[in-house]
């Protein structure tokens, strides 16, 4: 049921009758009397069948052209007259002597954005949409009201108005068929809900006089940080940390302002941040709905809840995707190396192995190549990364021995709940406050449970919560990474990611699942330099940018699966600098507005070849690897 303006809900039988045989009883037989037509093979069957056709076809607001078709049909297959369209696809009927008095009847004709589970022969047959609410029921009943009507059509004095109403979930169609002035002469409305959630039997009714449903407004909101590396909180703005903390507030607004006397309900129905696994968000997108019975309780509940992309002449030409890591100025500077290289091979003492890797984002390319055996007679190798947050100038390196960069993973969580309306949280079980409780709680594993001298990171990169504004969905997904340095850390963090979430389910009485993804997506190990490497970078990089140019850098939380080689063969990793002279800043890693600084790539082309060649100069003819000679690759 979506937002309703009437404060009275009865389902009545009006008396605006002549005396004739079918009225001239009493109030009672004629309900009853009203009833067995109902009830009788020619109407109830009937009503059954178009319920049915109107079910398998569900239409969204303002869209339910073929919904509005049906009913015109049967409309004038019973010779009813009728308004179309009115509020874009509504229709308006009229029963008796077409003047006054009016008296309306009102079903609601519109489906809602929800996969039908149920499987029976009349399963809905558009995809992602579906008659959850009762319209498909309501519009057959008024339909099954007029058809009893207008057999009767000469004993009823005044007009009996039908009103089929686009738009009730959410779209605000009651108010554009006011609007549209239909009703300006009827001097009462009538409507009904089907009840699945009050376990009225059938043939029971319920109402009250007075206030029965609430008002409600939808929301909207958007919160915008800086993108950036999940491995570098730091450089980034984070908006899933901050749309998190802001769905858990948000309850407060009901929980510790709100007269307990006066009941209210404020649900977020929706959550998209969509950062890949390692890439922090530059916006996080969220939504829901917010109820209460009184104007100012809703003035109140909405008043607090208020409380760029790169372009260049060779910007990525595939939508979604980009170099955002520098992986094309790697490969550039590679192969300017092999040009060189190739230019001098005669005078290399030994061979140099250009190693064109692929899926290293996540990937653990690293991992396949080394399966492949292609390195195994390799005794050293090299690589770099280009450097726009470590502020390093062109023409500059940062490296260090020993843990440079941090080992990582990933995951995934789902969280199940119990989806149901965002107005009656009570009768659902809330996946997305549940994750977001996750969220902001995993925090705490680097804040109050790591060593502050051991570096940790948790992110979370993307949530999806695909509830309509007023509906809570069955379940959430959220996904990350976490980061450090020792492998005992990284177990750490795994192993409480998964008590953590599973736990805060349970808190929330959902359940969760946390996929590690390890089958496809191993744990990176930390990129730790080589002690002897070392030495030799630091030779070579200052002959070739000169000494005061070569600096020592702190361990950075990033990750790279260059670290797989390094466990299986000396490896040395650094880091070349992009700012340019003018000293404008750069985006950092995994920001959409990430760009190279090509000045940058002579420089990393002459340290790679250098890099090798002197390799190869300093060793006594053959490589040596794991205590064997080797005399080719």
């Amino acid at each position: 049921m979506g937002s309703f303006n009437l404060f009275c809900f009865f389902i009545i039988i009006f008396h605006v009758f002549v005396a004739t045989p079918i009225f001239s009883h009493s109030s009672s037989s004629i309900s009853t009397k009203f009833l067995d037509l109902a009830k009788s093979p020619e109407v109830f069957d009937w009503m059954v069948g178009i319920r049915r056709k109107i079910h398998e076809y569900p239409e969204l607001s303002y869209e339910e052209f073929k919904t509005s078709e049906v009913i015109r049909a049967e409309l004038d297959k019973m010779g009813i007259s009728y308004k179309h369209p009115v509020a874009e696809t509504g229709v308006i009927g009229y029963i008796g002597t077409r003047k006054p008095p009016f008296v309306a009847l009102r079903a609601d004709i519109d489906g809602l954005p929800i996969q039908e589970m149920v499987e029976w022969e009349h399963k809905s047959k558009v995809p992602g949409k579906m008659h959850a609410c009762g319209h498909d029921a309501h519009t057959a009943m008024v339909l099954g009201a007029a058809k009893i009507l207008k057999q009767h059509e000469d004993q009823i004095k005044g007009t009996v108005v039908l009103v089929f109403q686009p738009a009730e979930e959410g779209g605000g169609g009651a108010k554009r068929v006011l609007e549209a002035g239909v009703l300006d002469k009827v001097s009462a409305i009538f409507g009904l809900h089907v009840a699945p959630v009050r376990e009225l039997p059938v043939g029971h009714v319920a109402s009250k006089a007075g206030p029965l449903l609430a008002g409600t407004a939808m929301f909207d909101a958007t919160i915008h940080g800086k993108g950036g590396h999940a491995a570098m909180p730091h450089f980034a703005i984070d908006p899933v940390l901050a749309a998190s903390s802001a769905v858990v507030n948000l309850q407060q607004l009901v929980s510790r302002e709100a007269d307990p006397l006066d009941p209210q309900v404020l649900t977020v129905a929706n959550f998209h941040a969509d950062g890949a696994y390692n890439v922090i968000p530059d916006s996080v997108t969220f939504g829901g709905t917010i109820r209460a019975l009184l104007p100012e309780s809703i003035a109140r509940l909405k008043e607090r809840i208020h409380q760029e992309m790169v372009e260049w002449e060779h910007k990525s030409k595939v939508d979604g995707k980009m170099h955002a890591c520098g992986h094309d100025a790697h490969t550039a500077m590679v192969l300017g190396a092999a040009k060189i290289l190739k230019h001098h091979e005669d005078q290399i003492k030994g061979t140099v192995v250009l190693v064109f890797q692929p899926a290293e984002e996540g990937g653990a390319g690293a991992k396949r190549i080394l399966e492949a055996g292609v390195l195994d007679k390799v005794s050293a190798i090299f690589g770099l990364h280009v450097a726009p947050a470590h502020d390093l100038p062109v023409g500059h390196v940062a490296s260090k021995a020993g843990p440079l960069l941090a080992g990582s993973g990933m995951f995934d969580a789902t969280i199940h709940g119990k989806g149901g309306h965002a107005a009656m949280p009570h009768f659902a079980i809330d996946p997305v406050l549940a994750a977001s409780s996750a969220v902001v709680n995993l925090q705490q594993l680097v804040s109050r449970e790591a060593d502050p001298l051991d570096p940790q990171v948790v992110t979370v990169t993307n949530f999806h919560g695909d509830g309509a504004f007023n509906v809570i969905p069955d379940s959430v997904t959220i996904g990350g990474t976490f980061r450090a340095f020792s492998p005992e850390s990284i177990t750490r963090l795994k192993d409480r990611i998964h008590q953590v979430i599973t736990g805060q389910a349970a808190v929330h009485r959902c359940t969760a699942e946390v996929d590690f993804h390890e089958d496809k997506k191993p744990l990176y190990p930390a990129t730790i330099n080589d002690d002897k490497l070392h030495e030799h970078f630091l030779e070579v990089a200052k002959n070739v940018v000169g000494n005061k140019n070569v600096h020592e850098m702190q361990p950075v939380t990033v990750s790279e699966d260059f670290s797989f080689y390094q466990e299986a063969l000396p490896g040395y990793f650094f880091m070349l600098g992009m700012k340019s002279h003018s000293g404008e800043p750069l985006a950092t890693l995994h920001s959409p507005h990430f760009t190279v600084n090509e000045d940058a790539l002579p420089y990393g082309a002459a340290l790679h070849a250098s890099l090798a060649t002197t390799y190869l100069l300093n060793h006594d003819g053959a490589n040596k690897v794991g205590g064997k000679y080797h005399d080719e690759l």
